[in-house]
């Protein structure tokens, strides 16, 4: 029975093949769509409690909170249990009193998703 032979690799060359390693993983990271997050739940306040719900849609607007740390790009519908056309509506508020307050509603509008639909629709939805 023979031995395996131990292969060798020059350190340049393992240097190099590190170097296309991270430029790859630098291309993958750069990719929106690949940076996103599966919101499956919502969480609200029921008196002191705090639960997690399945999120359901109707014809009035419902705020999903996503922690991307930037603008929400697109959304993808993973999953819906009825047939129900389903609307990103755009976050407006009221003209602004000071610097301040102008600064917290860019924020809430960096991180949040308005989605809306004809009838109500429970769904899935992947956020990148």
């Amino acid at each position: 029975m023979t031995r395996p032979r131990r292969m060798g690799l020059p350190l340049k060359e393992i240097a190099r093949r590190q170097t296309d390693l991270y430029a790859v993983e630098q291309s993958i990271a750069n990719v929106p769509f690949l940076n996103g997050q599966l919101l499956e739940s919502v969480r609200t306040q029921v008196g002191e409690k705090i639960v997690s719900e399945k999120i359901v849609l109707g014809t009035s607007e419902v705020k999903l909170w996503h922690n991307l740390g930037r603008v929400c790009r697109g959304y993808i519908i993973v999953s819906q249990d009825a047939p129900e056309s389903i609307y990103k509506i755009e976050p407006t508020f009221p003209p602004q009193a000071d610097e301040k307050e102008r600064r917290g509603q860019e924020a809430q509008k960096n991180s949040v998703l308005i989605l809306k639909a004809t009838g109500t629709v429970t769904v899935k939805v992947w956020v990148f």
